[in-house]
C-alpha cells in the first residue's frame, strides 16, 4: 500500500511541473496585454486669463493638449457660479524641430462669474481614441460684488497710483538691488510710453529699466491691471537713500473732432498713414507719484578683509593663464587673468602681484571687458608681465583674488597656482626694444610726407559762369507738372490693375471707419447693444478683409493670435483681450446677467478699438 501511495504521489508531481510551466507564461502574458491595453496618459496645459476679475467679467479657459489632434471637446463641468457663454473653439498648432514634428490641440471656453469667490476648475479626466488626458486644476479668483464694490468705494485706493519695492533692505556697499515699480490703474486707459523720474543719482548706479509682463490684481475688493517695471542699483557707500520715483504716463483721452487734409490721389496709395484712415487717439500727461521708500546700505565688514582686497562685491570666478613656461633669463611671461562673475564687475581691479624678489613685474593691463546689457554680470580680461632675474626660480608664485560674498556675508579667496616654468641662459646686456628705450635706429625722419603750398592755383573762373543758363531753369521749371501728370497717371493705372485681394485690403480702413462712426452716433445715443455690434463689425470687416477672409470666420481667438503674430505690445493685447470679452459677454450673455456698460466705459472702449486698429494698420495687417 505504500508503495501505491508513493507512486501517485510521484505520478501527480510528475504531472503537475507542465502544468505550473503552462500557467506562468499565460499569467506573464496577460499582465503584459493589462499593460498594454491601458490607454496612454496625456497631462494637458491648463491656463485661465485673466486670472483676478469681477463678477460680470468674462474669462478665458484653455486647455492644450500636446502631441494629439483630430479630438472632440472635452466636456467640462465648471463650478457653479461660472457660466460659458457659447461653444468652445478650437485651434491646432504645428512646431518643427530637430526631433520631428510636434501639434498641440487648444480648446478654449469663454466663462462669465456670475458672483464672487474663489473657484478651482479641475482636475478633470476623459477618455478620447484611447488616450485618458489628466487635466490639472486652476484656480481663478472673483473679487467683491456690486454691493460689496459700493460699500467699499470711500476706502478704495485711487484709480491710478504707484508702488515701489527693492530687495534686499539692507544691502552692503556694492551689492547690486533689485526695484521694482508697480503703476496700478483702473479704469483709465494708458499709452504704452512710460518715463521714470525723480530717481537718486548721487552714491548710485542704477541700470535701465525694463518693463515686465503685466498682472492683475486685487486691491482694496477691486481688480487692478498692473504694469511693471524692473531695474537694479547699487550703492558706492554706506548711509541712509530715499527712493521717491514718479512716473510720467499719457493717459489716453476721447479724441477732439478736426478737419483733415484731402488728398488728390484717394486713400489707396497711403497705405502707412494709419491716422490718414482712422481718428488719432489723443493723450493727456500726467505723474503718478509712487510713496517714499528708505534703503539703509552696510559698509563691508573689517572683520576677515583680505589684505590684497579691492573692493569687488558678488560671486566671482577666477582663471590664469601663463606663457611661456621654457624661457631665458630676462625673457617675458605674460599672465593673462580672467576675472568673470556678477557683482560690481565694473569696478572690479586686480590686487598687486608680488611674485618676489627674483622677478621684475610690471603693471597689469585691462585688454578685454565684456558686460551684460544690463550690467549685472560681465568679464574682465587681464594681461601682466614678469621677467625672471635669475636661474634659480622653478615656478612662478600663485596669484590670488578676494572679493565679498553678500549672501553669505563673508570674505572669499580664489587662488591659482603655483605654475612652473623652466628658466635657463643669462640675462642679455640690452634689454628687449619691447621693454627698453628705443634705439635711434626705430625711427626714420621721411622727408616725402610734407605737402608744399601751389604757388600757381591754374585757371579760375568767374562765379556767374557756374550758374545753369536760362533755357535749362525754363526746362525745369516746365517739367514739374508734367512729372506730376505722370505721377497721378501711374497711380491711376496702379488702381485699376490692382488685384481683388489688393482692393479689398485697400478699402478696409473706409469700412473700419465707417463701422466706427456709426458706433459714436449709437454712443451718444446711449444705446450699447447696437453700439457693441458695430465695435464688432468694425473689428470683423476690417480683419476680413486685410485677411481675405468671409466675415463669419473671424472670431476673437483669430485675432489676438493674429497680432501676437506681428508683434503687437503686450499692454495693447490685455486692452483687446478685455473690450473682445465684453463684446462677446453682449453678444452671447442672458440680458439679466449683462453688467450694463456706462458712457464712460463705452468711450474708452471705442477708443481702444481705434488704437487696436491703427496699430495693426501700422504692422502691416
Amino acid at each position: 500500500m505504500n508503495g501505491s501511495v508513493s507512486k501517485n504521489y510521484r505520478h501527480m508531481v510528475t504531472a503537475g511541473v507542465p502544468r505550473r510551466s503552462i500557467l506562468l507564461p499565460v499569467v506573464i502574458l496577460l499582465g503584459a496585454v493589462t499593460a498594454l491595453g491601458s490607454p496612454p496618459a496625456i497631462v494637458a496645459h491648463v491656463s485661465v486669463e485673466p486670472d483676478v476679475v469681477e463678477p460680470g467679467e468674462p474669462v478665458t479657459y484653455t486647455i492644450r493638449i500636446p502631441g494629439v489632434k483630430s479630438l472632440s471637446p472635452p466636456d467640462i463641468s465648471f463650478p457653479s457660479g461660472l457660466q460659458p457663454l457659447g461653444p468652445p473653439s478650437r485651434e491646432f498648432s504645428f512646431r518643427m524641430d530637430n526631433r520631428g514634428q510636434h501639434t498641440t490641440t487648444s480648446f478654449r471656453y469663454r466663462l462669465l462669474p456670475a458672483e464672487a469667490g474663489e473657484f478651482s476648475i479641475g482636475p478633470f479626466s476623459v477618455t478620447q481614441r484611447g488616450m485618458e488626458i489628466h487635466i490639472p486644476a486652476v484656480r481663478l479668483k472673483v473679487v467683491g460684488s456690486e454691493q460689496d464694490t459700493a460699500s467699499a468705494t470711500t476706502n478704495a485706493p485711487p484709480p491710478l497710483f504707484a508702488r515701489v519695492s527693492i530687495s534686499p533692505a539692507h544691502p552692503y556697499v556694492g551689492q547690486w538691488c533689485k526695484i521694482t515699480i508697480e503703476l496700478f490703474h483702473r479704469s483709465i486707459e494708458l499709452a504704452d510710453e512710460v518715463q521714470i523720474l525723480d530717481l537718486p543719482k548721487k552714491g548710485t548706479t542704477l541700470t535701465p529699466f525694463h518693463e515686465l509682463t503685466s498682472q492683475r490684481r486685487a486691491v482694496g475688493g477691486r481688480v487692478y491691471e498692473v504694469r511693471r517695471f524692473r531695474g537694479f542699483v547699487r550703492f558706492s557707500a554706506p548711509g541712509e537713500y530715499q527712493f521717491t520715483p514718479a512716473l510720467r504716463v499719457q493717459v489716453i483721452v476721447p479724441p477732439q473732432r478736426r478737419p483733415r487734409p484731402g488728398s488728390p490721389f484717394g486713400f489707396p496709395f497711403f497705405p502707412d498713414f494709419a491716422d490718414f484712415f482712422f481718428e488719432g487717439v489723443q493723450t493727456q500727461p500726467y505723474v503718478v507719484q509712487a510713496p517714499q521708500v528708505s534703503i539703509e546700505c552696510r559698509g563691508l565688514p573689517e572683520e576677515g578683509r583680505p589684505e590684497f582686497f579691492r573692493g569687488a562685491v558678488g560671486s566671482f570666478t577666477l582663471d590664469v593663464r601663463v606663457s611661456p613656461t621654457n624661457l631665458t633669463v630676462g625673457d617675458p611671461i605674460t599672465m593673462t587673468v580672467t576675472v568673470s562673475g556678477t557683482g560690481n564687475v565694473e569696478t572690479v581691479t586686480l590686487p598687486a602681484y608680488s611674485p618676489g624678489k627674483t622677478f621684475r613685474v610690471y603693471e597689469a593691463k585691462l585688454i578685454k571687458k565684456d558686460f551684460s546689457p544690463d550690467g549685472l554680470s560681465g568679464t574682465k580680461v587681464f594681461e601682466l608681465v614678469a621677467m625672471p632675474t635669475t636661474t634659480n626660480v622653478t615656478s612662478l608664485p600663485p596669484f590670488r583674488f578676494a572679493y565679498f560674498d553678500p549672501e553669505a556675508e563673508r570674505y572669499r579667496v580664489l587662488q591659482q597656482g603655483p605654475f612652473p616654468i623652466h628658466v635657463s641662459g643669462q640675462m642679455p646686456s640690452t634689454p628687449p626694444s619691447e621693454y627698453g628705450t628705443p634705439t635711434a635706429e626705430s625711427h626714420k625722419i621721411l622727408g616725402e610726407d610734407i605737402i608744399f603750398i601751389k604757388s600757381k592755383p591754374g585757371h579760375l573762373l568767374p562765379v556767374a559762369r557756374l550758374r545753369p543758363a536760362f533755357w535749362i531753369r525754363l526746362v525745369w521749371i516746365n517739367t514739374i507738372p508734367l512729372l506730376a501728370l505722370l505721377v497721378s497717371w501711374y497711380f491711376s493705372r496702379r488702381l485699376a490693375t490692382m488685384g481683388d485681394s489688393a482692393l479689398r485690403k485697400a478699402r478696409a480702413p473706409a469700412a473700419a471707419r465707417k463701422a466706427l462712426k456709426e458706433a459714436e452716433k449709437q454712443l451718444k445715443q446711449g444705446h450699447a447693444e447696437e453700439f457693441y455690434r458695430l465695435l464688432w463689425n468694425a473689428v470683423s470687416t476690417y480683419f476680413s478683409e486685410t485677411l481675405q477672409l468671409a466675415p463669419g470666420q473671424v472670431s476673437t481667438d483669430l485675432i489676438i493670435h493674429k497680432m501676437q503674430e506681428i508683434g503687437i505690445p503686450q499692454p495693447i493685447l490685455q486692452s483687446a483681450m478685455t473690450v473682445f470679452d465684453r463684446i462677446d459677454t453682449i453678444r452671447y450673455a442672458p440680458r439679466e446677467q449683462q453688467k450694463p456698460a456706462t458712457k464712460a466705459e463705452m468711450r474708452r472702449d471705442l477708443i481702444q478699438i481705434r488704437n487696436i486698429l491703427i496699430q495693426c494698420r501700422r504692422a502691416g495687417v
